[in-house]
């Protein structure tokens, strides 16, 4: 039975060859955020590996699947479902593969067959697989731009592994070489025994090799990602979320101040004229719509533009004779210092102080007059905020992470693999001959948890999952490979604690995004953190997903995308 990789790189091997001459040129392929450098460091003493339970079969050289005979050219197929292969695309399809000089290759295990780390660490293979692989033909084989993989793999019932690319080999040439075994994204898989298998394109697998770890192996990797929460206005000094709140000052019904307040000294404001009374209600708001009540279409769109950036709006009331706007002081500490005017009239209630004062804005306190030519209105009551009266910005790094996948083929094998990468999206391949058609299918989900406990019970105005690309297989055949295109078309919300399982992971899709265009992304989450915030409970991570699932699809397509996992955070603003 073949394994899903074996023939997934070797039908992609035929499509990179036919299509060379017209594909688009590409540099050699991204290494992987984990590494792909051989480990040769052996294990301590004390971490004993069980023997080989089984010796590696001689290499065999299976019927290259990557030259099948074209079935148009011998037989018609009726009624065929999935598609007919003598389809004037599949007859094409066929001919280009007929025209493949494929090599054949070998491969086996070396003596010693692995080596394992002396310490668990992200990023740095934890097990290396040591083996040879050779060309035993006349062609040779000479790697694509973007290489076909070697790949390693636990025949635990979740799988774990690793992946190496396949190097060029003359023909009659040999290589010795490792297979980089990472750390599982969930730690605990690592300890207890494995039995590797590793497999490569036009070379068949090896027979399993067994690698026994010792307890708690990883468990210092649980702790890999600590979960840090930055709060701070952008591009503004921080806001102090603890500070005491100073009580506004009480006001008389006609709106005079009542009970003790700054001094206000005696200058422009306090003149007696046509303004008796002072502005009333004087607050600050977050609301871009009470903003365009206060302001107009100007409003909105300043507070819109300006209330992310952590700056503070300031509103009040008006009911006195025409003005020809308003003047903004600073009041607190006994002075009155003029921070700002409004000129626009009576009706533009609505003023934003910008820039961030020194220490940002808590304990601060500003009153608000009325003007027209010379003549000032009293000041109003004065308002001090906490500095929770502005949008403020945290920045959640990663709690825990996990990606998961599945795959399928139609010869009945499949199951469920962690490969310690961070992948999401699908790779459906198909292939027509004589004896049948043949279809693989792989799909890959990455489950992020952030720890919003800082936000809990706040009002939440924005919130956005950054990632950054690292590389990206997309297309329907030929494939095309980028380092921009992100396939997180869905995103869900986890149904349980994830991160203490080693299993498949659950979700519930919320919202849909679609591919973004990169290699820096920021997917709108607002509807999920908002849920959190007001259920903390609730909250059991992320779950990005592709636009697809499928593993029983007949079709050549792609979109898979692995993220940078040191370039992952979660941008709250609230308020």
């Amino acid at each position: 039975m073949k394994k899903i990789v074996a023939a997934r790189a070797a039908l992609l091997a035929a499509l990179l060859a036919a299509a060379s001459t017209g594909a688009h040129a590409q540099g050699a392929r991204a290494p992987s955020p984990f590494g792909t450098g051989s480990q040769t460091s052996q294990p301590p003493a004390d971490w004993r590996a069980s023997p080989r339970e089984s010796t590696v079969a001689p290499a065999q050289t299976p019927p290259n699947p990557a030259v099948p005979p074209n079935p148009c050219m011998t037989t018609k197929v009726q009624g065929a479902t999935p598609p007919n292969p003598c389809t004037p695309q599949s007859a094409a399809r066929g001919a280009v593969a007929q025209r493949v000089n494929a090599p054949r290759l070998s491969i086996s295990f070396a003596r010693p067959a692995f080596a394992v780390a002396q310490s668990c660490q992200a990023g740095v293979p934890l097990l290396s697989l040591k083996i040879v692989i050779a060309n035993t033909g006349t062609v040779p084989y000479q790697s694509p731009a973007y290489p076909l993989a070697i790949v390693a793999r636990d025949q635990a019932k979740v799988s774990w592994q690793g992946q190496a690319p396949l190097p060029s080999l003359p023909a009659g040439a040999s290589k010795a070489m490792s297979v980089p075994v990472f750390p599982p994204t969930y730690a605990p898989r690592a300890a207890g025994t494995h039995q590797f298998v590793v497999s490569a394109p036009f070379a068949g697998s090896t027979q399993p090799v067994t690698v026994t770890l010792p307890a708690n192996v990883c468990g210092s990797l649980a702790q890999r990602f600590k979960s840090t929460v930055v709060l701070g206005a952008a591009k503004a000094a921080p806001a102090q979320v603890s500070a005491v709140k100073t009580p506004p000052a009480q006001t008389s019904a006609m709106g005079h101040p009542k009970g003790p307040q700054p001094p206000v000294p005696m200058g422009m404001a306090g003149k007696l004229g046509v303004l008796v009374g002072p502005p009333t209600n004087v607050t600050s708001t977050v609301d871009p719509k009470t903003c365009a009540d206060h302001g107009g279409l100007g409003g909105g769109l300043a507070c819109t533009a300006l209330l992310p950036q952590g700056r503070m709006a300031l509103v009040w009331s008006w009911s006195g004779a025409a003005a020809d706007g308003f003047n903004v002081y600073r009041v607190d500490g006994g002075q009155q210092v003029r921070t700002g005017r409004q000129a626009n009239g009576k009706e533009a209630t609505v003023y934003i102080v910008d820039p961030v004062p020194a220490g940002g804005y808590a304990g601060k306190c500003y009153a608000v007059s009325a003007y027209r030519g010379s003549d000032e209105s009293p000041l109003s009551a004065p308002f001090c905020t906490d500095g929770g009266n502005v949008v403020q910005t945290a920045v959640i790094t990663v709690g825990h992470a996990r990606a998961v996948g599945q795959w399928k083929d139609s010869d009945g094998g499949g199951g469920v693999t962690d490969g310690g990468s961070y992948a999401v999206g699908y790779w459906d391949l198909t292939f027509t001959h004589a004896l049948g058609d043949n279809h693989s299918n792989t799909f890959d989900r990455l489950a992020l948890f952030f720890d919003t406990s800082a936000v809990s019970h706040r009002k939440i105005y924005g919130a956005r999952l950054k990632l950054t690309v690292d590389s990206t297989i997309v297309g329907e055949g030929p494939f095309q490979f980028d380092h921009y295109t992100s396939c997180a078309s869905r995103i869900g919300t986890g149904l349980d604690r994830w991160w203490n399982h080693g299993d498949w992971i659950q979700a519930s899709e919320v919202l849909a995004p679609g591919r973004y265009q990169g290699p820096d992304v920021a997917l709108d989450v607002t509807k999920i953190v908002q849920q959190w915030a007001q259920f903390p409970d609730a909250n059991f991570g992320l779950v990005l997903m592709g636009e697809n699932e499928d593993l029983s699809a007949f079709l050549y397509r792609a979109c898979q995308t692995t993220y940078d996992p040191t370039r992952i955070s979660l941008e709250v603003e609230f308020y």
